[in-house]
């Protein structure tokens, strides 16, 4: 009896080593598959190299009166802000099934967030989530209440606004 509690105890701990080992690898699996700078030598064809997401356009108007207060987050996007032509609201953004973005409109305020990464793994990214270049360009009429822009990887870039 006891050799057979032995043989358990054995088997369940080399069950616990693998299962770790295999938590390990998938995880340096994804860290290792980030793409990487073509200047390197000795680089893997670019099948192999994970590829950025596919980003889709979107494009959001809004009439003046609806919109007095805007609010963008997005940690890694370039937002360009530019005075709007025809005195509408105008957002133009990319987004993709991922990482896509939290659009809300409460009252006159229009919030837009980039949502979290649905790739993390215990906390940690398995990918580089800020490897894409996406821009958020902003219309916003002469007259407009308060603007509320954040960023921590991307550019704020305020163009010709009176």
């Amino acid at each position: 009896m006891g050799k057979v509690l032995f043989a358990l105890a054995i088997l369940m701990v080399l069950a616990g080593i693998g299962l770790l080992l295999f938590v390990v690898v998938r995880f340096f699996q994804g860290l290792l598959s980030s793409p990487k700078p073509a200047s390197l030598e000795g680089e893997p064809p670019a099948s192999s190299v994970r590829q950025s997401p596919v980003l889709v356009p979107k494009t959001l108007c809004y009439g003046a009166e609806e919109v007095r207060n805007l609010s963008v987050e997005d940690p890694a996007a370039t937002v360009n802000i530019y005075p709007s032509e025809d005195g509408q609201v105008r957002i133009e953004l990319q987004e993709d099934e991922k990482n896509p973005y939290q659009i809300s409109l409460s009252g006159k305020k229009l919030s837009i967030r980039r949502l979290p990464d649905k790739r993390v793994f215990w906390g940690w990214s398995s990918s580089n989530r800020w490897d894409d270049s996406r821009e958020i360009s902003v219309y916003l009429p002469a007259r407009f209440g308060d603007l509320s822009v954040s960023t921590t990887n991307g550019n704020i870039v305020a163009d010709s606004l009176s």
